[in-house]
């Protein structure tokens, strides 16, 4: 998904809508990307949404923030 705008010279500049750049967002997106699809929300079913995005994931340091978010997920208290 890419939003197009003018950079400061005037020409249009495609860019990824949203840059993930906490774990935050990243949990916000795929909350997102799960009410869209009519998916249920829960521990397991976030946990298994982020299982899936480190296994198409070929970047070492995005896999090491997803599994700290499925830490974060299934942490108690």
């Amino acid at each position: 998904m890419t939003d197009t705008y003018n950079n400061a010279s005037g020409s249009d500049t495609s860019t990824p809508a949203l840059t993930l750049s906490s774990g935050e967002e990243m949990l916000g997106t795929v909350v997102m990307e799960m009410l869209q699809s009519g998916q249920e929300i829960n521990r397991h079913s976030l946990c298994v949404k982020l299982a899936a995005k480190i296994d198409l994931s070929t970047d070492p340091a995005l896999e090491a923030q997803i599994s700290e978010l499925i830490g974060l997920v299934l942490k108690k208290g």
